[in-house]
């Protein structure tokens, strides 16, 4: 597999799994589950949780 075919697969699945890498990195660091809980669910639709949906919010200012 070509090197750019390579890295745009790598690209593709930090992209649409980053919710959850970026939670085991938080629980990695040590970081209480509610944060952890909280970047793990940042993308799901219809959120009733008001933590999750600040995130949601803020991510949308990036």
């Amino acid at each position: 597999m070509s090197n750019f075919i390579k890295r745009y697969v790598y690209f593709l699945k930090v992209y649409y799994n980053h919710a959850e890498y970026g939670a085991q990195i938080c629980k990695e660091i040590g970081l209480n589950e509610r944060i952890v809980d909280i970047v793990r669910h940042h993308h799901d639709k219809n959120s009733i949780d008001e933590d999750v949906i600040k995130l949601q919010e803020a991510d949308k200012e990036n």
